[in-house]
């Protein structure tokens, strides 16, 4: 998982990478967690995320609302194109 930040601009800072073993709820809420912990213990400062972009998992999603409060979710724009391509030629194979 990358982890970015997006500025008042709306250009991308990316600032850490995350990998798991699995890709579970708790999984992403134990990644999630560190990174708001690491932020505080490093920059004394609190982090409240409330907007995700990710793909469809649900399991992203929920681990997100349980560490931060969230307002808002983006569906990543490759995900997007890459689920109606996919489903395009799924139909056009029929």
């Amino acid at each position: 998982m990358l982890v970015v930040s997006c500025d008042r601009e709306k250009k991308f800072h990316p600032f850490g990478i995350a990998i798991a073993k699995g890709e579970t709820e708790e999984d992403y809420e134990f990644i999630f967690k560190a990174l708001k912990d690491s932020v505080n213990r490093l920059f004394y400062h609190e982090i409240n995320a409330t907007i995700l972009l990710a793909d469809g998992a649900p399991a992203i999603h929920n681990g997100f609302k349980k560490v931060f409060n969230l307002e808002k979710r983006i569906m990543c724009w490759f995900h997007v194109t890459h689920v109606t391509q996919t489903k395009l030629n799924a139909n056009e194979r029929r």
